[in-house]
């Protein structure tokens, strides 16, 4: 049994991957899902509130998807909580010196 579990969640086919992938998870979880949704980059010529809105906006959309995955966790009573991040358009390097 796993601690921890990390089940992405992209929107794609209607999240049903999704609902199939945490069926799988939810018999090998003995503690937490982490749902994440990870959004595209926003624009970089927009900025200021227009930048802002947009940002809320983007995370509303990645709680709407997190939803129905939510509501099965929920009802089978198992401790989750949800992340909705932006895709990076940087290259991050873990490489030491």
């Amino acid at each position: 049994m796993y601690k921890k579990i990390l089940l992405p969640v992209s929107g794609k086919s209607h999240g049903q991957r999704a609902q199939k992938a945490l069926k799988h998870a939810m018999g090998l979880c003995s503690g937490e899902i982490i749902l994440l949704h990870v959004t595209e980059p926003l624009p970089q010529i927009v900025g200021g509130e227009a930048h802002a809105e947009l940002k809320r906006e983007e995370a509303a959309k990645g709680l709407t998807l997190l939803c129905p995955p939510i509501e099965t966790l929920e009802k089978a009573g198992i401790s989750f909580h949800t992340r909705v991040d932006r895709k990076s358009t940087r290259l991050n390097s873990s490489h030491g010196p």
